[in-house]
């Protein structure tokens, strides 16, 4: 069993909605956009590299566990 596998089966419904609800603050959001228009316009510093790749890595694992906490509030028939 897969790592995020095993966390969607430890979710009670009160976690799972406030994980499937969860967002980044506005700080951390506006630091994620200016990363990926940097990104994209190709003017990342060797640091800011590192640090969007560590974001991205970061935003993909929050996915998971979120999609997973969907997924548990389906079964359980309290999804939103």
């Amino acid at each position: 069993m897969t790592y995020a596998g095993t966390v969607a089966g430890l979710f009670h419904t009160r976690c799972a909605q406030r994980v499937a609800d969860m967002k980044a603050d506005s700080n951390i959001q506006a630091r994620i956009d200016e990363l990926g228009v940097k990104a994209n316009e190709g003017t990342l510093t060797s640091e800011e590299q590192e640090e969007y790749f560590a974001v991205i890595d970061a935003l993909d694992l929050i996915s998971i566990v979120q999609a997973k906490a969907r997924a548990a509030l389906k079964r359980n028939g309290t999804s939103n």
